[in-house]
């Protein structure tokens, strides 16, 4: 799944513990390097056409390009978000640009019905719940809002 040209159009979720690196980066700095992790090999071959920065809720890095020795072009949204104190929620999806209109209607989906519940901070309280909700709603709002542009 981690071999981007090999991959079949769809998504990669993961939780991602932060390491001392990524706990220096901001959000879109974060984004970038795990384009890098989610990428391995094809990030060069693609640009990045525009940075969706989310405040304190995550960022969303979208690129286009091409494989080496491809003809047909694809399209790739990377995107983070906080997950309790020590991870963060990363997602790619893509596929080929012909594809995207048909893609979207799955993106969709999976941005409104997605459901996991971070870590609760020590000494109980329900915070990290209610600051994950808000921040994936920014985040699958901004998705979807890339999608249609």
């Amino acid at each position: 799944m981690l071999n981007t040209q090999t991959s079949p159009a769809g998504a990669l979720f993961a939780l991602v513990t932060l390491d001392a690196q990524m706990r220096q980066m901001g959000f879109v700095q974060g984004a970038r390097y795990l384009v890098q992790l989610l990428m391995p090999g094809a990030a060069g071959s693609f640009r990045e056409v525009q940075v969706t920065p989310i405040g304190q809720a995550g960022a969303i890095i979208t690129l286009r390009g091409k494989f080496p020795g491809e003809s047909e072009e694809r399209f790739y949204w990377i995107g983070i978000t906080a997950f309790g104190s020590d991870q963060i929620f990363a997602g790619r999806l893509g596929g080929r640009i012909d594809q995207a209109m048909d893609l979207l209607s799955g993106f969709h989906h999976i941005f409104s019905t997605l459901q996991l519940h971070p870590p609760q901070p020590a000494g109980g309280g329900g915070s990290a719940l209610g600051s994950w909700e808000v921040a994936w709603s920014k985040v699958s709002t901004a998705a979807v809002a890339n999608i249609w542009k």
